[in-house]
């Protein structure tokens, strides 16, 4: 990709984020996000870009949830059961916003379930990323060198996913 100075821009937004533990044990977590990005002044000649293009990769709405159950075991050890929720909507994968590299709104779905031992030494982890194996845009980009191949060039985000992990940490 070939990168060059739009000139300005202004970009408005925010983001909201909450966190709660509404009863013993449980937590809830959720976030809003907005942004409304806009070039102000740009060089069309220089940059083939017009002042109504939409910016590369920028959602102007994404939102999150969250929620999880801590669990204790018998031998103090913890269980902790967790999913998780978010959206995004529609984002343009290039800067000069071609339909075929357009990504409509979508959500993805995740869920794990952590194991924590009674001395906090470590976490053992089984989750399952993207649990409705939504299809989704993971990277796309028009290719500049058309010598070199195919004019676009396309990622498809990741399949559902099954992750076993183990995190230790170590005594201070």
């Amino acid at each position: 990709p070939v990168t060059k100075n739009a000139a300005s821009a202004t970009i408005n937004g925010f983001e909201l984020e909450m966190q709660a533990v509404p009863a013993d044990g449980w937590f809830a977590e959720a976030a809003v996000g907005y942004l409304d990005a806009e070039y102000d002044d740009l060089d069309t000649l220089e940059t083939r870009l017009f002042k109504n293009d939409k910016f590369e990769r920028v959602p102007k709405w994404s939102v999150s949830a969250a929620l999880s159950k801590e669990f204790a075991l018998a031998n103090a050890s913890t269980l902790t059961p967790r999913i998780d929720w978010s959206w995004r909507s529609e984002v343009f994968n290039d800067s000069f916003n071609a339909p075929l590299l357009t990504q409509s709104s979508y959500q993805l779905l995740n869920m794990n379930l952590t194991f924590t031992d009674r001395n906090d030494r470590f976490d053992v982890v089984a989750a399952v990323e993207n649990l409705t194996d939504a299809r989704y845009v993971g990277s796309a980009f028009v290719n500049p060198d058309l010598l070199a191949g195919a004019p676009l060039v396309y990622e498809g985000g990741l399949p559902r996913s099954v992750v076993v992990g183990v995190s230790i940490r170590r005594s201070r």
